[in-house]
């Protein structure tokens, strides 16, 4: 009864679990779905712009355009920032192993995933803006264009910020693990015999009780002596040089490694994107600051 009532619970946390993944999934479909939606509606507005100028673009356009990249971004920002507090639990873990299971590989996809949705959104929120610019001084609206322009370059820098302050966490979290990987995560072996005088001992032993061997961290695990005593000081040596425990942990290190390589890679994309727009920002600068000047 209690096996099937065991088994029966076993089936319900995998259920819930299950569940938890496919929100997930259909959460990160739809915002992909919506940033891909945005963008488009850029793009497509600044190709009519380009072939039509003012006349291929409806008024009532653009604050459709706008709320849908202001949408998207937020909630972007809001899951990015929600991943990246998660990832930070991998700085307060023991181990190299604790600390793989918190930065683990859908919690890093995660984090890269949402890098790369702001990065697309930055992109198109600096090209939306340089349309709604065009279509303002198109129209004469010399006081909007100085307004807008003034509005549109702390925006963006405000958003640029906020995404430089997360990819410093990242920074941080890459420094923190890297230096407990060097220190206080090395591990101890734990105080047994070895060689000979394990052998011995379960020799001695053998067929009359259970061996106790204690692992690295303070575990304690029983073995029965009957029929290891031919490997018995084997076995001790290679736990008490922390042999499987070490090859974890190093097993573990190495996905961290890789892990952290991912996140350094997303914010160096991210870099590349705010570079490849700051052309355009400048030029919205040097702008403003021409219609600013007296008599413009």
């Amino acid at each position: 009864m209690a096996q099937a009532q065991t088994a029966e619970m076993a089936r319900d946390i995998k259920a819930i679990q299950q569940g938890v993944v496919d929100i997930k999934w259909h959460q990160q479909s739809d915002q992909i779905g919506a940033v891909e939606n945005a963008v488009e509606q850029v793009e497509d507005l600044v190709e009519r712009l380009r072939a039509h100028g003012k006349d291929g673009i409806e008024a009532s356009e653009i604050p459709v355009i706008k709320n849908s990249l202001g949408d998207a971004r937020h909630k972007c920002m809001v899951h990015l920032k929600d991943a990246v507090t998660k990832l930070e639990n991998a700085k307060q873990q023991g181990s190299p192993r604790q600390a793989e299971k918190s930065l683990s590989k859908g919690a890093v996809e995660e984090v890269m995933l949402y890098l790369d949705l702001l990065g697309q959104l930055y992109a198109a929120t600096v090209q939306f803006g340089l349309a709604q610019i065009a279509l303002d001084y198109h129209r004469g609206m010399l006081d909007v264009v100085r307004t807008r322009t003034e509005r549109i370059t702390k925006s963006t820098a405000k958003f640029r910020a906020e995404i430089e302050e997360i990819c410093g966490r990242l920074d941080q979290l890459d420094e923190s693990i890297l230096a407990r990987l060097r220190d206080a995560w090395k591990p101890t072996p734990a105080p047994l015999a070895t060689g000979a005088t394990a052998y011995l001992a379960v020799k001695k032993v053998a067929g009359t009780m259970e061996i106790p061997v204690p692992l690295p961290g303070g575990r304690i695990i029983k073995i029965p002596a009957k029929g290891v005593a031919a490997v018995g000081g084997a076995l001790l040596h290679f736990a008490g040089e922390g042999g499987v425990y070490a090859l974890v942990q190093r097993r573990a290190e190495k996905k961290l490694g890789e892990r952290l390589g991912q996140l350094t890679g997303a914010s160096s994309r991210w870099s590349q994107t705010m570079d490849q727009a700051e052309p355009s920002l400048e030029a919205l600068r040097t702008w403003t600051e021409e219609l600013a000047k007296p008599g413009e």
